[in-house]
């Protein structure tokens, strides 16, 4: 989960962790070893998810990670596909990267009204397949969709 802030990764890590999916936040204010610990943890699947802010943006690699939720888009071409590139590999056992953007319709991040017009494009023309959803009211259907398992 990539956040624009400590605050928003750690408030989703608890999150995460309440509803029983086990998680760990990485940002610049935790020590090197702490975040060494996550990304270990994470790596040894002791944990299943990792909130971060910038800090891993660059620079990390997560190849077996195969889902990536941007909370927080950055308006920048270059930091978004920084952040797809943590995940995008193809796995060992040929699965590949799934990708969820979080905005809020009819705000300055709302795709159709223009952003990240630079790069959105550019990743629809990859995806496989792409949806909209409404939350809450479609959360069964974004859980099927993003289910690596789903032949829809």
């Amino acid at each position: 989960f990539f956040t624009e802030s400590i605050v928003g990764a750690e408030a989703i890590c608890e999150e995460l962790n309440k509803a029983g999916v086990t998680a760990a936040t990485i940002h610049a204010g935790l020590s090197s070893k702490e975040r060494q610990r996550a990304f270990l943890d994470f790596s040894d699947k002791r944990i299943q998810a990792l909130t971060a802010v910038k800090v891993m943006d660059e620079g990390v690699d997560v190849p077996e990670a195969d889902l990536a939720v941007i909370i927080s888009a950055s308006k920048t071409r270059r930091q978004m596909i920084q952040r797809m590139g943590r995940v995008l590999r193809l796995k060992t056992d040929g699965r590949k990267a799934r990708f969820v953007f979080v905005f809020v319709a009819e705000t300055s991040e709302d795709p159709s009204r223009g952003a990240h017009d630079e790069f959105w494009n550019e990743v629809l023309d990859i995806a496989t397949a792409s949806r909209k959803f409404d939350i809450p009211s479609e959360t069964k259907e974004l859980t099927k969709f993003l289910d690596p398992k789903s032949k829809d």
